[in-house]
């Protein structure tokens, strides 16, 4: 799952939001990645066996990215590495926001 947005952004924290699911389907074993041109990727922060998504449907929950601030990027990705809470190997997300110090030039 990825996202351009067009813009560079030196992200300090992200959130994810779990899908419709009770208690199934939560990312556990991810990568969050970051890139300047969509091809190169930088991993963000990495988790395995995270729980922090609770067995509510649409359950959020927010990471920070250490390090990262001092870096801008334009594409950012979740990268799924292993099996999520059902031990099954679908995506399952509602929503991703990222946070952190935009850049003020649009990209052309």
């Amino acid at each position: 799952m990825a996202v351009d947005l067009k813009r560079h952004l030196a992200p300090s924290h992200y959130c994810l939001r779990s899908d419709a699911h009770s208690g199934i389907h939560k990312l556990c074993n991810r990568r969050v990645e970051g890139s300047k041109d969509g091809a190169s990727w930088t991993c963000l922060r990495e988790h395995v066996n995270d729980s922090s998504l609770a067995d509510t449907p649409f359950s959020v929950a927010a990471w920070p990215i250490d390090n990262a601030a001092a870096a801008h990027f334009r594409h950012f990705r979740i990268l799924q590495t292993g099996p999520n809470s059902d031990r099954n190997y679908n995506l399952m997300c509602g929503g991703m926001e990222l946070y952190g110090r935009l850049s003020v030039k649009e990209l052309t």
